[in-house]
């Protein structure tokens, strides 16, 4: 019986983490099932996944609104 479904590592806790062929869009967001790291599809022949970075958290500052820069913690 063949499966739709990869298994790719977490490059954070190294755990498993399935992809089901409907998921291997690159862009595609996952959460590692372990950590619960957010991942990226980065290429999907051969499937990569790596850390989805957050680019930007909007925080108050001196009453004023600035951008800055907001990199995804995993909680292991």
């Amino acid at each position: 019986m063949w499966s739709d479904e990869t298994l790719q590592r977490c490059p954070f806790c190294e755990g498993r983490v399935s992809v089901e062929q409907s998921q291997r869009e690159i862009g595609m967001l996952l959460e590692c099932p372990s950590c619960g790291a957010e991942l990226v599809v980065s290429n999907d022949t051969p499937l990569e996944l790596d850390p989805a970075l957050f680019e930007f958290d909007q925080q108050e500052v001196a009453g004023s609104t600035e951008l800055a820069p907001c990199l995804y913690q995993p909680h292991v």
